[in-house]
């Protein structure tokens, strides 16, 4: 079963949070002079779930929280 509005609601919510919190601690990337940290967050869910957090099923919110905590704890990961 997919995500419901309200679980998507979530995950977009601790992304802003923890995007906030990651603003200016992402290390260089060459071309880019400064790191989008909402984007660096979005693209950890998809690399490790191997698709966007849109097409997670419902019980897979949790991992995606878990991974959401991990790069905020670990920017350089």
């Amino acid at each position: 079963m997919a995500l419901s509005k309200n679980q998507a609601k979530l995950i977009q919510e601790a992304v802003g949070l923890a995007g906030k919190e990651l603003e200016g601690k992402l290390k260089p990337y060459p071309g880019r002079p400064k790191r989008n940290a909402y984007a660096h967050l979005y693209k950890a869910i998809k690399d490790t779930m191997g698709r966007s957090y849109k097409d997670c099923e419902y019980f897979e919110v949790q991992q995606i929280m878990d991974i959401i905590e991990f790069y905020t704890n670990n920017p350089d990961a």
